[in-house]
């Protein structure tokens, strides 16, 4: 995205009370990516986050295919906050502050230097990450929260909660309302 010749711009479409910081990811054959993460979008290579009208650059594997993701991190209102590090396994805290604005797909960096143009489309405040990415509601839960409303899961003494729990094991035939199997039980009622 670019207002001016190699930096980061600032868009229209962003609220105007709230500081942005921008990112990408490039993915594709040859590149390896983040571990799998139920609370993480899959990442590639990454750089950034960096203050609008600095300069995104990166040093990505020759090949075809690549996918590059723009995304924007917006700071609480009025706050002006050095922009974070996009890790590969993104804090609960910053889901719920991170957008994916734009993509370009397929880009060829067969050459020595590759520049991208992408446009940039803000989706609006309420469809950030975890939105966009469906993410369970325990992924955005911040320490201290009650878990969500959800199932709940006992194993032995220990119960756990929450809409984000993913079950995995063999399940026997249901019977009188329940399946077991695989050191797992799920109760139904």
């Amino acid at each position: 995205m670019s207002r001016k010749s190699g930096g980061v711009g600032s868009m229209a479409a962003l609220p105007s009370d709230r500081k942005a910081c921008y990112a990408v990811s490039v993915t594709g054959p040859g590149i390896t990516m983040s571990p799998s993460h139920i609370c993480a979008p899959p990442t590639g290579l990454r750089a950034g986050f960096v203050e609008p009208g600095a300069m995104i650059e990166m040093q990505v594997p020759k090949g075809k295919d690549r996918k590059i993701e723009l995304f924007a991190f917006l700071q609480s209102p009025g706050q002006d906050l050095p922009c974070p590090v996009f890790a590969a396994i993104i804090p609960p805290s910053q889901l719920t502050s991170i957008y994916k604005i734009g993509s370009a797909f397929p880009v060829d960096t067969s050459n020595d230097v590759t520049v991208v143009e992408i446009t940039a489309d803000f989706p609006g405040l309420s469809n950030h990450l975890a939105q966009q990415l469906s993410l369970p509601m325990a992924c955005t839960a911040q320490p201290g929260q009650q878990n969500p409303p959800g199932f709940s899961v006992t194993l032995g003494r220990q119960i756990a909660t929450g809409g984000g729990i993913k079950l995995i094991g063999g399940a026997g035939r249901p019977s009188r309302g329940r399946a077991s199997g695989g050191g797992i039980q799920l109760v139904t009622e």
